[in-house]
């Protein structure tokens, strides 16, 4: 049995790497297609990087459950019209467009905070939390070809752990957009869990949220490091879940950035062994929908 498992993650592995490949190619294209369509470069590149991510974990077999308080932040939905008459054909296009730029520019911030323990905590997070949204990464992924500008289109920021300047300048950027409507999520534990125990918060990341004055919500991740362990390369289907926590509003924000970071930190390890006990009886029939406690996504 043991065996079996090894090879079906060496087949699986191998098929994801092939649609890793074609699909990133495609999603570029696409991509550069929405940007000729959309006022708000953010939020058409986020669209496509949904997609992109919940198709990667279709691929790989993940599925993803949500649970908890509902996810904060993202574009403010707006009521639908009613047709309107052939006639009126002209004014239904325009309602169509005042729509669209109202959503296009109507935006809440949130930052994000969770653990790390695999490659996959990405992709889950791209296809689960609201748009537009982008991350703070390593500057390592700026050298990646492809990657570095959907990231740049996205809003991503990249940290340099060795040049303190460079990281203020980053932080600013990040305040900046976070201002301007752009959410971000964050692991402030800086580097991916080998066990899976909730590693030491660095209080910096925090700054950003205080500056820009917009909430912070936690989020336990549960189950991830079961699909692709920090070190390997076989890639193993699994279900994991989202567990989603209050969100603490600016105006509750203390002063000093390493109490937030060390109450966070306490709460998404909460979340995350609180997921780690429900996993075995989420129910599969969930309603899927981000108000609910429980809700199935993919």
């Amino acid at each position: 049995m043991k065996v079996l498992r090894i090879l079906c993650a060496v087949v699986r592995t191998i098929v994801l790497a092939i649609y890793l490949v074609v699909s990133v190619l495609l999603s570029l294209l696409f991509l550069l297609g929405s940007k000729l369509f959309s006022k708000n470069r953010w939020l058409s590149a986020d669209r496509v990087a949904t997609c992109w991510a919940k198709s990667m974990l279709f691929v790989a077999g993940v599925r993803v459950e949500c649970q908890g308080a509902p996810i904060a932040g993202g574009v403010r939905g707006s009521a639908p019209y009613k047709q309107a008459s052939s006639g009126d054909q002209l004014k239904v296009l325009q309602e169509e467009e005042n729509r669209r730029e109202r959503e296009e520019t109507s935006q809440e911030a949130v930052f994000y905070v969770g653990n790390h323990t695999s490659l996959f905590d990405v992709l889950i997070a791209i296809a689960m939390l609201p748009s537009p949204k982008a991350y703070v990464s390593k500057i390592e992924n700026k050298k990646i070809p492809g990657l570095n500008w959907w990231m740049t289109e996205l809003g991503c920021v990249f940290i340099d752990r060795d040049n303190l300047r460079q990281q203020v300048k980053v932080l600013k950027t990040a305040e900046e957009n976070m201002k301007k409507g752009l959410s971000y999520l964050v692991f402030p534990e800086g580097t991916r869990s080998k066990d899976g125990n909730v590693l030491e918060f660095k209080a910096g990341a925090f700054k950003i949220a205080q500056r820009a004055g917009v909430p912070v919500q936690p989020i336990g991740f549960a189950g991830v490091r079961q699909v692709l362990r920090k070190g390997s390369l076989l890639v193993h289907s699994s279900k994991v879940v989202l567990n989603v926590g209050e969100v603490l509003p600016p105006e509750d924000f203390p002063k000093d950035t390493k109490t937030v970071a060390e109450k966070m930190r306490a709460e998404v390890e909460r979340l995350t062994k609180e997921a780690e006990r429900d996993m075995g009886g989420i129910s599969k029939n969930s309603n899927p929908s981000p108000n609910n406690k429980r809700s199935k996504y993919i």
